[in-house]
């Protein structure tokens, strides 16, 4: 078993899935295999696309989103499904509307390759997730800023682990590259997850290995558009806001976690479910422990919003 495959979501790109599957078949690295599910789109993303398959018969394969399951993680979650029937050993996240570096494949396969060799597991038995810094652009492609890391004042991913991973990811899907063993041991999705990249960053952290490529390697074009993309200034009501649903949706997925690996694997997971049970005091303790980047806007105002939270209410 080896190979490249790229797992690319479509939802009415026609603006530009064009300049993306360019810069796929750009690559210094080309990919073996690349699966595109489009979720009902209504534009002519689909035609585009088959003109795309018919350059590239042997590489492209275009789905139709057939799950039920719809929408950005859906959408993703039906393609990993895809590609666990593939006989490919690496596999990339990759959105409609961004423009990979030349390099990108290159760089994060040497990185995996690395960790695969120092860990001495080249039998492919251990998760392992590498991703990057990306350069943030406008719908021109124009720069407005040369790492999405500083920009967003994300904390250091080389420090950013369990427990923390639980409030906060720093990885970003389109910047990832992972082996069929972290595939496997983070699909299927379920329905609780947030966002798919998000599920592999802390699968990855419980079952194996995650490496920081340090560089930009992917243009992640900001419009109006976006299903994510890079947080713009708001008010402190909406960071208020933002920070009661990001909240309430991480103890959904911890509680799904806690399901899944229980004491088997880190107590924290459970510590956190049951956050709502905690004395005060160790509720402001295991707070400090969770939220630990004071640059970080959301994650600033969880560390408050979250006590006052358990305080006020009884979170099930």
């Amino acid at each position: 078993m080896s190979g490249i495959c790229v797992l690319l979501a479509t939802y009415n790109g026609e603006k530009f899935i064009d300049e993306q599957l360019a810069s796929l078949f750009s690559q210094t690295v080309l990919p073996n295999k690349i699966f595109i599910s489009d979720d009902n789109s209504t534009d002519s993303t689909s035609s585009l696309v088959e003109s795309w398959q018919k350059q590239y018969p042997n590489i492209i394969e275009l789905h139709g989103n057939i799950s039920g399951w719809h929408g950005h993680v859906g959408n993703f979650a039906y393609l990993c499904e895809l590609a666990k029937k593939s006989q490919c050993e690496y596999f990339l996240f990759c959105d409609q509307d961004d423009v990979w570096y030349p390099n990108k494949i290159e760089e994060l396969l040497r990185k995996c390759h690395s960790i695969e060799q120092i860990s001495k597991i080249a039998d492919k038995t251990r998760a392992v997730l590498v991703h990057s810094d990306l350069e943030i652009v406008d719908e021109q492609l124009n720069t407005r800023a040369l790492s999405f890391f500083k920009d967003q004042k994300l904390p250091d991913s080389n420090l950013h682990s369990m427990p923390k991973l639980l409030i906060q990811n720093v990885v970003t899907g389109c910047t990832t590259l992972f082996n069929r063993a972290l595939l496997e041991a983070a699909t299927p999705l379920p329905k609780e997850v947030i966002v798919h990249d998000w599920w592999f960053a802390i699968v990855a952290d419980l079952e194996g290995v995650t490496a920081f490529v340090d560089s930009p390697l992917v243009k992640y074009r900001q419009h109006d558009n976006n299903s994510i993309g890079a947080v713009k200034n708001e008010n402190r009501i909406q960071l208020y806001i933002k920070a009661f649903k990001h909240l309430k949706l991480s103890f959904l997925q911890a509680k799904t976690l806690n399901k899944l690996y229980g004491d088997s694997k880190v107590n924290e997971i459970r510590d956190f479910v049951s956050f709502y049970k905690q004395p005060f005091g160790k509720q402001k303790a295991l707070v400090q422990r969770l939220v630990n980047n004071p640059n970080c806007k959301i994650e600033k105002s969880l560390l408050y919003f979250a006590l006052f939270l358990c305080s006020m209410y009884r979170i099930r």
